[in-house]
């Protein structure tokens, strides 16, 4: 038959089934050991301190304005820049660099929480109240 001539027959019978079994359980430890060296090393990452890079600060404001930008000064056909104008409790405003996805996100009155470093917006924790 046309199967015989694949047939392994340089191995003692019944060793098939332990190789397998044997790399079987190679794959199975490593899978096991990414997966958990995985959890521990998100799991030490959740539990340190939230803002790690230095020089970021955080404060309470209200988004007072949008913009977005086409280009840039010199060429226009390059990029386009989002922009954020947040108002302090102090009544001061500045404009942050934001990226698209937070843009799509905020509505003009939001207030809550911005990180920023310079004129560059991390993040923006929106505090929402809802009125039931």
């Amino acid at each position: 038959m046309l199967l015989d001539s694949f047939r392994d027959d340089s191995l003692p019978s019944g060793t098939h089934s332990v190789l397998f079994l044997s790399i079987f359980m190679v794959v199975l430890l490593v899978a096991a050991g990414v997966f958990l060296f995985t959890v521990i090393k998100s799991l030490l990452a959740w539990t340190s301190h939230p803002y790690p890079e230095p020089g970021i600060h955080h404060c309470s404001c209200r988004l007072v304005g949008k913009r977005v930008q086409v280009g840039t000064p010199n060429d226009p056909r390059i990029g386009t820049t989002y922009y954020a104008t947040f108002q302090f409790i102090d009544g001061s405003r500045q404009e942050f660099w934001i990226d698209k996805s937070l843009f799509l996100r905020l509505r003009e009155g939001d207030q809550g929480t911005l990180l920023f470093k310079g004129s560059l917006c991390k993040q923006f924790l929106i505090r929402r109240t809802f009125i039931a």
